[in-house]
């Protein structure tokens, strides 16, 4: 088609050597380096580079027309050279504010003002892939990084197919561990391989298992529970997947408080400061200050049942409880005593009875006394302490036998 135009398309260069090998030599460009719109490429390397004019030094009387004949003699239309023609703009700019003529020299005062900011290069480190902080929960981060893991395995020719499997889940958290356990803990991974004696690793009994984990090997070896309990796996406090984690837990267990979580977190991981690092990951959680942040509510209080608004005598419906111990003296030093209080749920009248002890027959003895000066009660209500119970059974055996020794005539 070009032929046929009579366009002569030649000087062809790439960095594939199979591509130029198909080229005529005489088609072919016989350089190291092309330039294109003031960008440089090398052709061997395949890198793309910019080298904008050499410019001299501006001296302290340089006018404004010079200024601008320095800035404007750089080509860049893609912006790549803006943070060094920055500064020569922004001292432009200012020329201009004070209005000068085009050879007013004047400049050596706008050089000599200190520099109201300091330009330094930014160290960028490489990421790690994915960021636990763009995720809003564990089981979200755990499957994408799991996708993420299938597609690396189909690219080595191990095709698996259908949903995700628990394994492949575990085998991301597996990864995850690791990670930030690298991370946070080189320098105690370092101390443990090489046999060095740290305080964190002395008190949380650090050790490295057959799978690269640190855990927390504590005094519950010969305990009757779980292996993941008795050596814990370490896990940051400050850390977003830690986060994750806990409000993992504190969702499934259905916002339980900071103790239920932290005790089901503790049965497979161990966190530092773990109280307070869960109190804060739970006060975060949008469910629990929506429905338990405002204020407490008190419940609807029931009515008063009908025996303590019925009009009626004393101590006819009766409560009864001990306090105590009390200490008296007598002539030979000191005794311990006890108080059995009677009130009348009516009219709330009290009477006190002084106890030797808390046995049955103490009791027993005290409460005659009651019922001699303030009448037999219709029902006693008590907390059903022991001395109380007995009581019931002696006088309910005592009634029985008056039952069956009587003999009714009608």
């Amino acid at each position: 088609m070009f032929q046929e135009a009579s366009m002569n398309l030649r000087d062809w260069c790439s960095n594939s050597a199979q591509f130029m090998s198909e080229i005529p030599k005489q088609d072919q460009a016989n350089r190291e380096r092309l330039k294109v719109l003031g960008i440089t490429w090398t052709i061997k390397d395949d890198k793309l580079s910019m080298s904008g004019p050499k410019l001299e030094s501006l001296e302290l009387s340089s006018t404004k027309r010079e200024i601008l004949q320095s800035i404007a003699s750089i080509f860049d239309p893609l912006g790549f050279f803006s943070p060094v023609t920055l500064l020569g703009k922004l001292l432009l700019q200012t020329l201009w504010k004070i209005k000068p003529s085009t050879s007013y020299q004047q400049t050596g005062l706008l050089v000599r003002e200190p520099p109201s900011g300091v330009n330094c290069d930014r160290k960028l480190e490489s990421p790690y892939g994915m960021k636990c902080e763009n995720f809003s929960s564990l089981i979200r981060l755990l499957r994408i990084t799991a996708w993420v893991q299938r597609f690396i395995r189909k690219l080595k020719k191990d095709t698996i197919s259908g949903p995700l499997t628990a394994n492949e889940i575990e085998d991301a958290k597996f990864m995850w561990i690791v990670h930030i356990q690298r991370k946070h803990f080189a320098k105690e991974i370092h101390d443990i391989t090489k046999n060095k004696s740290r305080n964190i690793i002395h008190q949380l009994g650090l050790t490295i298992d057959n799978n690269g984990l640190i855990r927390c090997v504590g005094r519950i070896e010969h305990a009757d529970i779980s292996e993941n309990a008795k050596r814990p796996i370490l896990l940051p406090k400050k850390e977003a997947f830690t986060k994750l984690l806990i409000y993992n837990y504190h969702r499934n267990l259905l916002h339980v408080g900071v103790a239920q979580t932290l005790s089901q977190i503790r049965q497979k991981y161990w966190i530092p400061q773990g109280r307070s690092t869960v109190r804060h990951v739970l006060r975060t959680c949008g469910n629990c200050i929506r429905y338990e942040g405002g204020p407490y509510k008190m419940p609807l209080i029931p009515p008063l049942p009908k025996k303590r608004v019925t009009e009626s005598s004393p101590y006819t419906y009766t409560g009864i409880d001990y306090f105590g111990p009390l200490y008296v003296k007598t002539l030979n030093g000191s005794k311990i005593v006890w108080v059995c209080l009677y009130i009348c749920l009516v009219v709330r009248a009290i009477h006190l009875e002084l106890m030797l002890d808390m046995t049955t027959d103490q009791f027993l003895l005290g409460f005659r006394r009651f019922v001699a000066r303030c009448g037999t009660p219709i029902q006693i209500i008590s907390d059903n302490a022991l001395q109380f119970k007995a009581t019931s059974n002696v006088v309910q055996q005592e009634w029985e036998k008056v039952l069956n020794d009587s003999q009714f005539c009608f």
